[in-house]
């Protein structure tokens, strides 16, 4: 019987998941995953996030309060993973909003904090309006 390719994995929430559990997500399922959720995950840093350049698949990373992740490795993955259409990065105590910005001219949507990938995806002119009350 053949199984299908693991697609999307949460973590989000989880107190021990740390560098070494997203480097194993990007290196053992980096042919198919589309959707990685790491939400509240505050021991992840860029050092296992860099790894996710080789998802080539990867539409939907969710970092919201990844606290040691900063804008260099964001803006490889968002380089590096052409699918990539929807981010969630609130309270990244280290993403600045030139980074958000950027992320919206790219089209990439950014997620609000608590909507599940199933619900509708805010617009990102509004979101960053809300976000950064201009």
């Amino acid at each position: 019987m053949a199984h299908a390719p693991l697609r999307a994995i949460s973590l989000a929430g989880t107190w021990y998941t740390n560098d070494e559990a997203v480097s194993d997500c990007a290196t053992f399922f980096k042919d198919n995953l589309e959707c990685l959720n790491i939400d509240k995950c505050y021991k992840v840093t860029d050092a296992s996030l860099n790894l996710l350049v080789h998802c080539s698949k990867l539409r939907i990373l969710k970092i919201t309060s990844c606290w040691r992740v900063n804008d260099m490795s964001v803006r490889r993955i968002v380089d590096a993973c052409k699918e990539l259409k929807q981010v969630a990065m609130d309270d990244c105590r280290s993403i600045t909003k030139t980074l958000m910005f950027d992320l919206n001219e790219k089209g990439i949507l950014l997620l609000e904090a608590g909507k599940g990938t199933s619900e509708k995806w805010d617009q990102s002119e509004n979101y960053l309006k809300r976000m950064f009350h201009f």
